[in-house]
């Protein structure tokens, strides 16, 4: 399976959020997980978040909702979010991905995995 992250991207808070940069995809298939992993650098702080998936051959754009964080303190990890997926891409499809946030987030990456 091939992937691709994009970020760390500082995201702000209530704004569709580009992460990282656009990326080309070099060999065709079917996107089947989005992992998304974030610090939020404040305790209890919402962690909620609209991630969006768009493609310059599609319609698009596909939305999930995300919640990776659930009024955590510092001392404890922040579980990465994992969506099933089956968005299928060609070779040469351009995949931009953007995330809006509940609250400002100051690092946020997110992966994509196809085969």
């Amino acid at each position: 399976m091939a992937s691709k992250s994009f970020g760390p991207t500082a995201a702000v808070a209530d704004t569709k959020t580009t992460i990282g940069v656009a990326y080309q995809v070099p060999k065709g298939g079917r996107i089947q997980k989005i992992r998304v992993a974030a610090y939020n650098g404040v305790a209890d702080k919402a962690g909620t978040a609209i991630l969006i998936l768009e493609t310059d051959r599609q319609k698009g754009p596909w939305e999930y909702a995300v919640q990776f964080m659930q009024g955590l303190t510092d001392v404890y990890p922040v579980p990465t979010a994992v969506i099933d997926c089956n968005i299928p891409v060609s070779q040469g499809e351009i995949v931009t991905v953007s995330l809006t946030a509940s609250e400002a987030l100051e690092d946020v990456i997110v992966s994509i995995t196809w085969a």
